[in-house]
């Protein structure tokens, strides 16, 4: 009988060993424009004087991805705000109100993002600069979406182009403000 007791009692041969000191850190996305590095840097693209018809180099930027994780980049256009800096006689004439207070030049224009130069890696068009719209791209026209890995830097040259139409008349002496929003996102 009290050999059969022994058996119940659970006592089985046991060995543990431990792995300490385990970690595991998030990697990082983090981009700069012309080495500037925050939520914020000063304008890159102007363009002053444009006529119809025209395109032009307006700015260059280098992207960098300073973080330790691979990202597609993308660019929005945000804030677009069309300002009418005065209606002209020739705007008048050409069915402008007087007292219009929102320019007509945005609507006209593209913005052209190209990756690198001659010949161009890739780019994209982006039109229709209206008030409070926000265009965006999540591919580049031509190409996959450029991946930056760490430590890649890639320049991106930016053009203007003034579409023609029968009303450019309306935007004499208008302009148009934007921020050029350049987005680094993880690759799944």
């Amino acid at each position: 009988v009290a050999a059969f007791g022994t058996i119940g009692s659970g006592a089985w041969y046991k060995d543990t060993g431990t792995s300490a000191g385990n970690i595991i850190t998030g990697g990082t996305l983090d981009l700069t424009i012309d080495d500037n590095n925050g939520a914020t840097v000063p304008m890159k693209m102007s363009a002053d004087k444009l006529a119809p018809g025209e395109y032009r180099g307006a700015g260059v930027v280098t992207i960098k991805n300073i973080g330790n994780l691979p990202g597609k980049l993308s660019v929005n256009v945000l804030n677009i705000k069309n300002n009418e800096n005065g209606v002209s006689a020739p705007e008048i004439a050409a069915g402008e109100s007087p007292n219009n207070i929102v320019g007509d030049l945005g609507p006209m224009l593209s913005v052209i993002v190209k990756q690198n130069f001659a010949p161009y890696d890739s780019f994209q068009y982006m039109t229709g600069l209206s008030d409070g719209a926000t265009l965006s791209t999540s591919t580049m026209t031509g190409s996959p979406q450029p991946i930056l890995q760490p430590g890649e830097s890639m320049q991106f040259q930016l053009n203007t182009q003034w579409n023609p139409t029968d009303h450019d008349n309306l935007a004499q002496g208008d302009s148009v403000n934007f921020d050029l929003q350049f987005v680094l996102d993880q690759i799944h």
